[in-house]
């Protein structure tokens, strides 16, 4: 298992080498938001909401990794 200081260094890489997946998960979120507005059936609904919600949890760690001294 990883420690916490290990996960930040692999998030701070990847948002470093890979500043585009930002930008990817940025619009996926987005996009995951959008199909909430429309959505009427509740297990589609939740299934959406998860997605949104990992994708969000992504972009924090990657952004935050970027913050760090």
């Amino acid at each position: 298992m990883m420690t916490e200081q290990q996960v930040a260094q692999l998030f701070e890489g990847v948002a470093r080498s890979h500043p585009r997946l930002l930008e990817w998960l940025k619009d996926r979120l987005e996009a995951e938001k959008a199909m909430l507005v429309d959505v009427v059936d509740h297990e589609q609904f939740k299934r959406i909401q998860g997605r949104a919600q990992f994708c969000r949890e992504l972009l924090r760690r990657l952004e935050d990794s970027l913050k760090r001294p």
